[in-house]
């Protein structure tokens, strides 16, 4: 049965091919096409163990119309491969994962594919009779295709391999800036603000961010926009609602009409550098506008796989097969890369640019799943791999987050010491806040980007001053992470650009009355309101994590949001109902044209990794 294994092999290079051009086709990023050479190889090689291995059972079986079964094997095995690779970008692609298997939705979505794979069936099962050649010419005829498909995708994999190099540093300070800070912004993933000891936490220290807050302004109540990573920086870097900025799924890029804080630094001579550790915030989501240098520091590949190739059907499959298989065995550079790492890259860009006047945006991953034991034993746990842990780990698995809180402390320690030793934290703006929160049962769930509840949403910020002005200073007054870029320009001495939807915390004169919260992930659309002392959140029906439509918390009370009150003080949800309609009326009449990178295949890829 050899024609039957090579017309395999051949089935699997021409799926391997097709999912990675339709990836490119989506997006819109040829370096996508990069990943070529791997699919063609990997699924070829699928194709390849699956045709001898039917080839094999049929022999054993001893099928006498062998023209026949191979045509049949070699069409279910390519509608079989097809239509995997079919529901995989159809389902986290277009649907955004945003429906269960078991909903009315999921069947319907499910059951047209079944037909859809009796389709396909027939018309290869046709086909292959149709014009089914000697056996001889056969191979000869699928070897041939393999080959030229391989040249093909190999010279496609080199042409569009991605080539990054950082900039040429200015040769000094650009007029203007002589008498302005440099500024640091340092973005932490997934950082709760009251897992810091600067923030009353007594279970662990974190006495480098304790330090940084002792030498500027804590802000006390700081309300993200989002509860996951794009839309979350997309607002810090934007100063607009997720609903304004519109990169709100996984598919969405950051809009090129949109102005970011590092245009609006460089538009005023600030040379502009970034390290993103995570694919939703890499520039391949249009994050690196404004930026001289932005590079994402990918994760480590398996299965010899690079960026491009993480971002394939298979590729996504095997490394969750190969994460089962190995126990539970695995280290933080298998999703993202530690901040010693981010250091030595953020240490480096700085000795290179310290002449100049700069903006540095540094991200860190550390408090993100997989939660690891320091130092590493080789084990973890993992979202991507189990969505819903025992309840009763919760408190294993949070100590094991303040673990890595600990962690990325001492790290950044290391980081202010280096700046210290330079001469440059004194009179550099640094500012450390997060996208979001995560939780740990406080609401029966886990993880992030469900729900819009205090331990999702509520962020530290840290805005130390040059000069360390105000140093200690607490504000109590609502802060919001839409406030940060023109807070940061705002001190910097730099025009606030007219689009910007917040304000400077700097200089903001009279508190916030209230602060507006959005979410559309996975199926669970929300929003929320919350006052100095109430929050309102609203949800979608039928939401997949189950939330009420409506519920009211008094946050004075009740600050852990246990006891709906929406009932029992209908008039205070109704005033706060219309606040939250008038936010977001006002956040999608702001909205910009949506940048659809329709998952840049390693986005989705590493979205996935993440548990997402």
């Amino acid at each position: 049965m050899k024609p039957l294994a090579l017309t395999c092999l051949l089935a699997g290079c021409l799926v391997g091919a097709a999912d990675v051009i339709v990836l490119a086709a989506l997006s819109g990023n040829t370096a996508d096409l990069h990943a070529l050479l791997w699919a063609v190889a990997a699924y070829g090689l699928l194709g390849l163990l699956g045709g001898l291995g039917l080839g094999a059972i049929l022999v054993r079986l001893r099928h006498l119309d062998a023209q026949r079964t191979s045509a049949n094997t070699s069409a279910a095995f390519l509608a079989g491969m097809g239509l995997f690779v079919t529901r995989y970008r159809l389902y986290r692609d277009l649907f955004h994962e945003g429906f269960r298997t078991l909903s009315l939705r999921g069947l319907a979505f499910n059951g047209s594919l079944l037909v859809l794979f009796v389709v396909l069936f027939i018309l290869c099962r046709w086909l292959g009779l149709r014009s089914a050649p000697r056996p001889k010419a056969k191979l000869r005829g699928s070897g041939a295709a393999v080959l030229l498909l391989a040249a093909v995708a190999g010279a496609a994999s080199l042409i569009t391999q991605p080539r990054t190099s950082l900039s040429t540093p200015p040769p000094g300070i650009a007029p203007g800036l002589e008498s302005a800070p440099n500024v640091i912004l340092i973005g932490v993933d997934t950082l709760r603000a009251d897992r810091l000891s600067c923030y009353g936490y007594a279970l662990s220290q974190t006495p480098h961010m304790d330090a940084l807050a002792a030498d500027g302004v804590r802000y006390a109540d700081t309300m993200a926009q989002a509860s996951w990573t794009k839309p979350s920086f997309a607002t810090i870097f934007t100063s607009l609602y997720p609903s304004s900025h519109t990169a709100t799924g996984k598919p969405n890029r950051l809009p090129r009409a949109v102005t970011t804080l590092a245009e609006a630094l460089a538009a005023s001579g600030y040379h502009t550098g970034g390290y993103a550790d995570n694919v939703s915030i890499a520039p391949t989501f249009g994050f690196d506008q404004g930026f001289a240098d932005y590079v994402y520091l990918p994760p480590s590949y398996l299965f010899v796989g690079n960026e491009a190739a993480s971002q394939t059907a298979l590729y996504q499959l095997a490394r969750r097969a190969w994460f089962v298989a190995s126990g539970g065995r695995i280290h933080p550079q298998q999703f993202y890369q530690e901040a010693a790492v981010i250091n030595r890259h953020a240490l480096a860009w700085l000795e290179a640019n310290k002449g100049g006047r700069f903006f540095l945006f540094l991200h860190y991953m550390d408090p993100h799943d997989p939660y690891f034991e320091h130092p590493y034993d080789g084990r973890g746990t993992a979202r991507a791999s189990n969505q819903t842990p025992d309840p009763a780990l919760a408190p294993a698995l949070s100590r094991l987050y303040d673990g890595e809180v600990r962690y990325l402390d001492e790290q950044l320690g290391q980081l202010f010491a280096w700046l210290k030793g330079e001469g440059l934290y004194d009179d550099a703006l640094i500012v450390l806040t997060a996208d979001h929160g995560e939780e740990f049962q406080e609401h029966g769930g886990w993880w992030h980007g469900q729900t819009l509840y205090q331990e999702q949403i509520a962020v530290p910020l840290l805005v130390k001053a040059p000069g360390n002005v105000r140093a200690g200073e607490v504000v109590t007054d609502l802060a919001r992470s839409l406030d940060i870029a023109p807070t940061i320009l705002d001190v910097a001495g730099v025009p606030v650009p007219q689009a910007m939807m917040g304000r400077s915390l700097w200089s903001a004169s009279e508190p916030l009355p209230y602060a507006f919260a959005e979410e559309d992930f996975e199926g669970n659309v929300l929003q929320a309101l919350r006052t100095p002392t109430h929050k309102l959140i609203w949800a979608n029906l039928d939401n997949p994590r189950g939330l009420a439509a409506e519920a009211l918390f008094d946050m004075v009370a009740d600050s852990g949001e246990q006891h709906d009150l929406s009932s029992a003080l209908p008039d205070q949800a109704l005033s706060m109902r219309r606040l939250l309609r008038d936010e977001l009326l006002l956040a999608l009449q702001r909205a910009v044209a949506a940048d659809v990178s329709t998952l840049d295949a390693t986005v989705r890829d590493r979205l996935h990794d993440l548990g997402y």
